[in-house]
């Protein structure tokens, strides 16, 4: 297993907590980062660029978002996009 994945959940999870939304039961897993990715074929669900996990800051970046804002990172509320539109749906949802 990647290193990535398990960076994410770790995050994912400090945030939510630091926001209140507890981690819950069916919270996200490395495993189910891991089929998301097979799933959209390691394509940002936005924009279709191939993303790359060797640096993850960089603008075609692997990057999770959660589709409730309000709800945490459990499995059915999260697919991946590259970081720049991360960062773009971010600034509008704001």
């Amino acid at each position: 297993m990647n290193k990535w994945q398990l960076l994410m959940v770790r995050h994912s999870k400090w945030c939510d907590q630091m926001s209140g939304r507890g981690v819950p039961e069916n919270y996200i897993t490395s495993t189910r980062l891991e089929f998301l990715r097979k799933l959209q074929k390691n394509k940002c669900i936005y924009c279709a660029i191939e993303m790359q996990t060797e640096n993850r800051r960089k603008k075609d970046g692997l990057t999770m978002e959660r589709i409730w804002n309000d709800q945490p990172h459990i499995m059915t509320n999260c697919f991946l996009c590259c970081k720049s539109c991360n960062s773009k749906h971010q600034r509008l949802v704001r």
